[in-house]
């Protein structure tokens, strides 16, 4: 069984606004997670927007991304192609966001 990281993307004005969207939201979330069972290795987090870069001579700079990720989650599953069809029920997708399905392979 291989490891896969999901990135969220999506734009800051469709965060939820107040309380009851939120509520909607983590419901959503737990229920889509509650799902995925047993593949899921690491629900992960939202990403705030700030974003910093380091050159390969260590120099640290504030920057922008074309595309702003938003959140994680790691899932195990047989194949990329299982993979994406678990993304395809994510919740970001109905804020108008996308899911970013990338195979990990163990180095260390």
């Amino acid at each position: 069984m291989a490891t896969f990281l999901f990135l969220y993307t999506g734009v800051g004005d469709t965060m939820a606004a107040d309380d009851a969207e939120r509520a909607a939201s983590t419901k959503a979330w737990g229920a889509w997670f509650e799902r995925i069972g047993d593949a899921l290795v690491d629900a992960g987090n939202p990403f705030t927007p700030a974003l910093k870069t380091i050159s390969k001579h260590g120099e640290v700079s504030d920057a922008s991304a074309p595309v702003t990720m938003t959140g994680y989650s790691v899932i195990k599953a047989y194949s990329h192609a299982i993979a994406a069809e678990i993304a395809k029920d994510c919740p970001v997708l109905q804020d108008g966001g996308q899911v970013l399905v990338y195979e990990t392979f163990p180095v260390m």
